[in-house]
């Protein structure tokens, strides 16, 4: 491979790193507020979830084996009242979008902002975590 190649092959390889890494940085900061929210209905599973694919139906949820269709459409929407999804509907069913994932994968900067009411790292890691709760092995 000649040295441009090699360069842009390598170039190529560590903005993908960085993707990925923004990605999981981004898992973790939606488990965390999830968590802080909404902990009658937080679980890794339903955030592992939400990162399958960029949007999520009822049908998701309940084939997750995380809810009935009835309190999975209540979790999806209590998920769009705090910022983490948007519901569109699409005749018969909603699908539920998930903006900041969306926008990061279609995105060339690796980059996504805080959910509303939480600024900076430090106001993450201020709160108690579920980490922090003797959930360690909660997150990858």
């Amino acid at each position: 491979m000649d040295p441009l190649h090699a360069r842009l092959h390598l170039s190529t390889c560590l903005w993908t790193t960085e993707k990925i890494k923004a990605i999981r940085d981004l898992m973790r900061h939606t488990g965390d507020f999830l968590h802080r929210r909404l902990p009658k209905i937080y679980t890794w599973e339903l955030v592992e979830l939400l990162f399958k694919q960029p949007y999520c139906r009822i049908a998701n949820v309940v084939d997750a084996g995380l809810a009935k269709r009835q309190t999975a459409s209540v979790y999806l929407k209590s998920l769009t009242e705090i910022g983490v999804l948007r519901e569109i509907s699409t005749g018969r069913e909603s699908l539920f979008v998930h903006p900041k994932y969306i926008e990061l994968l279609t995105g060339d900067e690796n980059v996504w902002v805080f959910y509303a009411g939480v600024e900076t790292d430090t106001a993450i890691e201020a709160e108690a975590s579920p980490r922090e709760a003797g959930e360690a092995d909660a997150y990858p």
